[in-house]
């Protein structure tokens, strides 16, 4: 199930169909800075080290900061240097700022819901969850006018 992330430092998810048995998958957006080598000849392109990235927000080398499309652009999970605008001096490094998909384990999980942490403003946050199913008991009263619980399945 999609929910937004709203971009706080923890977020609260509740769920749609509760009470939450088990959450079997979360995947958040959250956004990082790293830092990268440019490669051994002018044009080349750099390897990410998350390969889930969906956005290059920044890059950024001392005071020059690049331009997406002028002078690189995201191909797969590399930084593409190809474009004929500036690019680092080969084997110089630099910063980049992206966004990309990462596994999460829920925090504060109750019958209810669980807190995310990180997720990028705007972005899908994934969730697979299986919704317990509760046992209904019931009291009943025997012949003999006797109280006694029936286990539900």
């Amino acid at each position: 199930m999609p929910y937004t992330a709203d971009g706080s430092a923890s977020q609260r998810i509740n769920v749609a169909h509760a009470p939450l048995h088990v959450v079997e998958s979360l995947r958040v957006t959250v956004e990082k800075e790293v830092t990268l080598t440019h490669g051994s000849y002018s044009g080349c392109s750099d390897s990410l080290e998350e390969t889930s990235v969906t956005s290059i927000v920044k890059v950024q080398q001392g005071d020059t900061v690049f331009e997406a499309d002028t002078d690189y652009r995201k191909v797969g999970d590399k930084i593409d240097w190809s474009p004929l605008g500036n690019e680092p001096a080969t084997g110089s490094t630099y910063k980049a700022t992206i966004q990309y998909i990462t596994a999460q384990e829920p925090l504060e999980r109750d019958c209810d819901g669980f807190s995310v942490v990180n997720g990028v403003a705007g972005s899908t946050i994934l969730v697979t969850y299986q919704q317990a199913l509760p046992r209904l008991d019931r009291l009943c009263i025997t012949q003999d006018g006797a109280f006694t619980w029936i286990k539900g399945v």
